[in-house]
C-alpha cells in the first residue's frame, strides 16, 4: 500500500459524513427551499433502503471477515489510522457492508446536485468518485457492494422519485 494515497483515501471516505449537509446547506442558502425538500426526502429513502439492505443482508466488510487474508497491512502517513479507529470506536453494527451506503448515498447526492446545484455536482464528483473507490481501497467493502449501492440509487430514484410526488399529492396542505 501507499500511505498517503491511503490517507488521501480515508479522508475521501470520511466526507461521505459531511458531504449530504454540505449539500443541504448550499440548497437552503440558496432558496431553493423545494429542492431541499425533494432531496432531504430522497437521501432519507435511500438510507432507508440501504438499512433494509442491511437487515435482509448482513455482511461484514473486508476489514473483518478476511484481514487473515491480508498480506500487507493498510497503513496511512499520518491520519489514516487515526481516521479508522475512529469509525471502528463509532461503528455500533458491523454487518452493514451489502449494500454499500456511502456508494448509494454519494450517488443520490450526485444525482441531485446534477440537477439543483450543477456548480456543486462538479465539485464534489471528484470527491464522490475517490469516495467510491476508497470504500474498496480501505478495505471496507467488496466491489460486488459497491455494484449493489449503485443499484440503491438507483432504486432511490426510481422509485422514490415517483413517491416522492404522490407524498407532496397527499400531504402539501399540510405544510402550508
Amino acid at each position: 500500500t501507499y500511505p498517503i494515497l491511503t490517507d488521501i483515501l480515508q479522508i475521501a471516505y470520511s466526507t461521505y459524513y459531511f458531504i449530504p449537509i454540505v449539500f443541504g446547506i448550499l440548497l437552503l442558502r440558496n432558496g431553493q427551499k423545494k429542492e431541499f425538500e425533494r432531496s432531504l426526502f430522497l437521501v432519507l429513502f435511500c438510507f432507508y433502503l440501504s438499512y433494509l439492505g442491511y437487515i435482509l443482508f448482513p455482511a461484514l466488510g473486508p476489514r473483518f471477515s478476511i484481514s487473515h487474508l491480508q498480506t500487507v497491512k493498510l497503513e496511512g502517513f499520518l491520519i489514516a489510522d487515526k481516521i479508522q479507529n475512529i469509525l471502528n470506536k463509532l461503528e455500533g453494527i458491523k454487518r452493514d457492508a451489502f449494500p454499500s451506503g456511502h456508494t448509494g448515498i454519494a450517488l443520490t447526492i450526485l444525482y441531485l446536485s446534477f440537477i439543483f446545484q450543477r456548480k456543486f455536482f462538479w465539485f464534489s464528483l471528484p470527491i464522490i468518485s475517490a469516495l467510491i473507490f476508497s470504500t474498496v481501497y480501505c478495505r471496507y467493502h467488496y466491489v460486488i457492494d459497491i455494484i449493489a449501492g449503485i443499484f440503491l440509487t438507483i432504486i432511490t430514484v426510481l422509485i422514490g422519485e415517483p413517491y416522492y410526488k404522490i407524498w407532496l399529492k397527499y400531504n402539501q396542505k399540510d405544510f402550508n
